[in-house]
């Protein structure tokens, strides 16, 4: 018997997308932003991203003000409201995983070693991400799906 899991897409992309407008409002404020404003957007990165790369690069560059870091953290939050909005949050999250691990088994392939680390993280990340996901916005028993080691498929 095939098991399904259902996600609170709406749920969990109007808060992926209230830290973009607030993480571009952050970027170039029209208006002073409260105290604890800085805080809270590193808080909610997590929150949004769990304890992945992603998470930690827009919490420093939050912290840093580092030009190179603001503008990695947007980039990944642009290209993921963009790609969800094509897909959906299970596309989004397919594609960056099967993406890096094409790349992994390329790069393994051609011997590319000063490569390797930095693809595995970002792989480790996307699948901790996606399991972030399922626990956070999984409705019904998507918690024990994950977690079920039985060999039944997850559809």
């Amino acid at each position: 018997m095939g098991m399904s899991i259902r996600l609170d897409e709406r749920r969990y992309v109007e808060e992926l997308k209230w830290l973009v407008a607030d993480f571009r409002m952050w970027k170039n404020p029209l208006v002073p932003l409260p105290d604890g404003f800085e805080d809270d957007l590193a808080w909610r990165s997590y929150r949004v991203f769990g304890q992945t790369s992603p998470a930690d690069i827009i919490a420093l560059a939050v912290r840093t003000r580092d030009e190179d870091l603001v503008a990695q953290g947007e980039g990944f939050i642009s290209d993921s409201v963009s790609m969800i909005d094509d897909e959906d949050v299970f596309g989004w999250l397919f594609r960056m995983i099967w993406g890096k691990e094409l790349q992994l088994r390329q790069q393994i392939a051609d011997a590319d070693v000063e490569n390797l680390d930095a693809t595995f993280d970002f792989l480790t990340s996307a699948c901790r991400l996606a399991a972030h996901i399922l626990l956070g916005w999984g409705e019904g028993d998507a918690s024990s799906a994950y977690a079920s080691t039985s060999g039944e498929e997850i559809s």
